[in-house]
């Protein structure tokens, strides 16, 4: 995540995925949990901490990209297969529509999460939503 709208000389929040490390401003950073919990709680602080800046007139952007529901299948309950996976890159054993069923489950609550910080920080009417995706069944 990016605070795209900076002041000169402030120092600006970068949240990358690559392979299977997270990085905040370029410094690794291991963090347990389901990736899309994951980047959900960042976009939560970062609405938390942005907000009374917005109050005040200055407006911030969130953009929110999140790795589900693509590969690998699995989800927040399947702790076994995300062992198997971080060892191997190659897994290809897919997974079923339930599985992508409760991953889209799982970002539809994270999104909720970012609607409900917005909400509680009086920014929900002062915030232009957009939901775009390569993920839709049929």
């Amino acid at each position: 995540m990016t605070d795209l709208y900076e002041k000169k000389n402030e120092p600006r929040e970068t949240l990358t995925l690559t392979n299977t490390y997270l990085y905040t401003n370029e410094e690794e950073k291991h963090e347990d949990g389901y990736l899309t919990d994951l980047i959900s709680n960042k976009a939560v602080d970062f609405v938390n901490r942005m907000a009374p800046g917005a109050a005040q007139g200055s407006p911030f952007f969130l953009s929110l990209h999140y790795t589900a529901p693509h590969w690998p299948w699995e989800t927040r309950e399947d702790h076994a297969l995300a062992q198997e996976v971080k060892d191997n890159l190659f897994h290809l054993h897919g997974g079923n529509i339930h599985t992508y069923h409760r991953m889209i489950h799982h970002m539809d609550e994270g999104i909720g999460w970012v609607v409900d910080a917005l909400k509680k920080t009086g920014q929900l009417d002062n915030t232009v939503g957009c939901l775009c995706g390569n993920f839709f069944l049929g």
